[in-house]
């Protein structure tokens, strides 16, 4: 009989260890997520999309920020010493990449830095599909025992973005003129261009607009009959108001970085926000 109860014993106790031990293991393994920093929510949109939830992803630069004005938290700055990759732009090389380089660790053997080379704005459609597949390609060499799982994310995302960006593109062009005459932020020209707008003139940052400027912008806009000043959110500083108080037309700010929606960062949920902005724009 004791023999017996000593057994059982044994056996309750051999089962509790294996329960930890794969537990632990389970545990282990979900925490062991790679880490992946991006610097844009532009670049943030489409990791997500395409590796999903197998890496823990953190993106540096709020979307409603210019990156070239922010600053490293002091939990960020710990952050990038446990990446594993770091993905940022090729124009951001000199400045935010430099920066981050230096504040990977001892070992930065263990932190690959990747500059993006996609040039244009990646709200335009044509350039933020380049930029997707590039960002597979990306993930893929740097995990090559996912590259099916990270191609085939990229092939739905793609798809998904030509089909309802052509859908966008084909509402806008229901409520208005063709090009229609607009004065726009540099940072949006590109996305006005590919919309149809035609562009009377563009500016620079608030701090590049004198009062000559300004009054030459006004001018134009009379004699040309200009319908919306289109502005851009992460530049603006309301340095152009005088423009649409004073011809008496709409001014429209657009986001130049995805938004987030939900705990996403959404390329298209800002794409048709930006549409419907200038939709509403173009109906007053």
């Amino acid at each position: 009989m004791v023999n017996l109860l000593d057994k059982i014993r044994h056996f309750i106790e051999k089962s509790f260890l294996l329960f930890c031990v794969s537990n632990c293991l389970s545990i282990s393994y979900v925490e062991a997520k790679p880490i992946i920093v991006v610097t844009t929510s532009d670049i943030a949109s489409i990791v997500q999309e395409i590796a999903t939830d197998s890496v823990k992803l953190h993106c540096l630069i709020p979307p409603q920020s210019c990156p070239g004005h922010f600053d490293l938290t002091v939990k960020e700055a710990q952050l990038l010493q446990q990446a594993t990759l770091i993905i940022g732009h090729r124009f951001e090389e000199k400045t935010i990449l430099e920066k981050l380089r230096s504040l990977t660790g001892k070992d930065k053997a263990l932190t690959t830095v990747i500059a993006l080379d996609v040039e244009g704005s990646w709200m335009v459609p044509e350039v933020y599909l380049k930029a997707t597949e590039k960002i597979s390609q990306v993930l893929s060499a740097y995990w090559p025992e996912k590259a099916d799982f990270f191609k085939n994310n990229s092939k739905r995302y793609i798809s998904l973005i030509k089909h309802r960006s052509l859908q966008l593109l084909n509402k806008l062009r229901k409520n208005y003129p063709q090009e229609s005459k607009v004065i726009v932020n540099n940072m949006q020209k590109d996305l006005l261009a590919w919309l149809g707008f035609k562009i009377v003139a563009s500016y620079g940052r608030p701090e590049e607009i004198t009062p000559k400027t300004l009054m030459q912008l006004i001018d134009l806009a009379k004699k040309e009959k200009v319908k919306i000043v289109v502005d851009n959110l992460q530049s603006s500083a309301n340095s152009v108001n005088p423009i649409s108080s004073s011809v008496g037309i709409p001014r429209v700010v657009l986001s130049n970085f995805p938004k987030e929606v939900n705990g996403k960062f959404s390329y298209l949920g800002t794409l048709e926000e930006n549409i419907q902005s200038l939709i509403e724009a173009i109906q007053k």
